[in-house]
């Protein structure tokens, strides 16, 4: 009976092992924590709103302690109280892996805050951290403030929704100004007083703080002082992107530089060795000038040697490579066509019972596999994001402005549509690719990506947590198919209220959001002729490449 019931356990394990982007929290914890512990890498895992109290979380954290290779993991809205708190800074202050810790709407309350923020102080590397709707009060926003001002890792910072009234936030103001790793900082609806406002507003001014992103809408301060940090904050951004382009400009002039000193020696090589010829062939002695050339000849005989062993070894590794590329496509063929043929027999049994029609939609198996040969005909582009029609408005942009328009597929998982677009007088071979947001498409997408030359993100800029997503689920996600340009866009700007609300992204928020993850192309498109401008953009930005 032991041996039957590990035996499930494995296979479980395996099954979610699979679900590499999925939300996992149809697993038991235990089988979860079985996965982490075989070395799989995950670069985001979510379990979120899976009803772990602190009984569940102890798994994960002892995968955790066994160095288990998870980067981001997201425990939000969940019922983690104290003692779960405990198991988690006892994991951060062990594993060197975990960079990025969701917290939210968990009631951890103070002293759940304070064995965390012991284990930051204690030398733990984790860059962001999210604590909003905790029951954070002053005691714990002061708690945080002695943390800031040791902690040198941490990067981004979320405390919304949480009451730390005015002796809370006038101890993280004073704080701030002893920390220098602090980049974002969102504290929402948290009762921030106008003196602790005024205080970080005078930081800003002497240039004291090391933030560049400060989000403080809902609290009791007057619209001035407001403003006066919002045109702070705009300041500081544009100071940023001028010392990155003084920067850039300086790693370029580095580079001209040592051209210029690798083709002056070479000159000056050249200028010896001709002079040591002249005399050589001045001194007279055929017996040195056979001698010389005999030496040459067999030094030019000895690298053409070299030059044809290592042509044969490269053409023999080719040949290598191109056999296990023909073999691992066999094998992506051969799952493809099972998973085909499970599906039709799932249709015909469905269809027996008289509960569905057929589906003739074309499957996504041979899009893909049209899409992997990538040839230098055409350009394909993935779109990912959380809502369906941002993705979908962005493929009607898409539509209308092509000209020699394919629809290769459309159904539930995916569309891929193909045109041509005349950037600069020629005409640009495109196909664009709409990935489907559901976790059980997850596998499909990766497959997605692996075909793709480039990636769309879009958000809804009325929308926040479609933007936060972009950089907690989408960039993980695609990043680890392969490094490929990605280029980020807001839809619906017309949508936006004139002041923005707090729930909304504002342009400054989006343009700041694609210099931190190196996006060549930012826009929010309204039209098609927006849209047509982006793709130019993008196009000029990836041939540049």
């Amino acid at each position: 009976m032991d041996v039957a019931n590990n035996n499930k356990d494995e296979q479980l394990s395996l099954e979610a092992s699979s679900h590499l982007f999925k939300k996992m929290g149809n697993y038991d914890t235990k089988v979860i924590a079985n996965v982490l512990k075989k070395g799989k890498r995950l670069p985001l895992l979510r379990l979120d709103r899976c009803n772990i109290d602190n009984q569940k979380v102890k798994p994960i954290t002892d995968a955790l302690r066994q160095q288990a290779l998870v980067e981001s993991l997201d425990l939000s809205d969940n019922r983690i109280s104290l003692l779960g708190a405990r198991e988690i800074a006892g994991a951060l202050s062990i594993n060197n892996t975990l960079q990025h810790l969701k917290l939210d709407s968990n009631p951890i309350g103070d002293d759940g805050l304070a064995v965390i923020l012991a284990a930051l102080k204690s030398g733990c590397g984790l860059k962001s951290l999210y604590l909003s709707d905790c029951s954070i009060t002053e005691r714990g926003a002061t708690s945080l403030a002695t943390m800031l001002e040791h902690n040198k890792t941490l990067i981004t910072l979320h405390i919304n929704s949480n009451v730390i009234g005015p002796v809370g936030s006038k101890s993280l103001a004073k704080s701030l100004s002893r920390n220098s790793s602090l980049r974002q900082l969102s504290m929402y609806n948290c009762n921030v007083s106008e003196e602790s406002a005024k205080s970080i507003l005078s930081k800003l001014e002497k240039g004291k703080l090391s933030l560049t992103n400060l989000f403080m809408p809902s609290n009791p301060i007057t619209p001035q002082t407001m403003d006066s940090i919002k045109s702070v904050m705009a300041k500081r951004a544009l100071l940023e992107k001028q010392r990155r382009l003084k920067e850039d400009a300086s790693n370029i002039i580095n580079q001209e530089v040592e051209k210029m000193v690798s083709l002056k020696l070479k000159e000056t090589n050249d200028q010896t060795k001709k002079q040591l010829e002249d005399k050589l062939k001045n001194l007279g002695k055929k017996e040195e000038e056979m001698h010389s050339k005999e030496k040459h000849l067999t030094k030019n005989q000895s690298e053409l040697q070299n030059k044809m062993q290592a042509f044969e070894k490269k053409i023999a590794l080719e040949k290598d490579r191109k056999e296990k590329e023909k073999e691992k496509e066999k094998e992506r063929e051969e799952r493809e066509k099972e998973e085909r043929e499970k599906e039709k027999e799932k249709e015909k049994e469905k269809e027996k019972e008289g509960k569905v029609k057929p589906d003739k939609s074309e499957s996504s198996g041979s899009s893909i596999k049209m899409r992997r040969k990538k040839n230098g005909d055409t350009t394909t582009i993935v779109l990912a994001g959380d809502k369906s029609n941002d993705k979908s408005a962005m493929m009607e942009y898409f539509i209308s402005v092509v000209d020699d328009l394919d629809i290769i597929s459309d159904n539930e998982y995916e569309k891929t549509v193909s045109g041509s677009i005349v950037i600069d007088g020629k005409k640009v071979s495109f196909t664009l690719v709409k990935t489907s947001e559901n976790d059980k498409y997850s596998r499909l997408r990766a497959l997605q990506y692996e075909a793709a030359d480039a990636a769309i993100v879009v958000y809804t800029v009325t929308d926040r947590m479609t933007f936060e997503d972009v950089t907690f689920q989408w960039l993980p996600e695609i990043n680890f198919m392969g490094k490929i340009p990605i280029f980020l866009s807001g839809m619906h700007s017309d949508k936006r209220n004139n002041p923005p609300t707090a729930s909304e992204v504002t342009e400054e928020e989006g343009k700041q959001l694609a210099t931190t993850i190196t996006a060549k192309v930012f826009c929010e498109p309204n039209c098609a002729e927006d849209f047509r401008k982006m793709m130019s953009l993008m196009h000029k930005s990836m041939k540049k490449k």
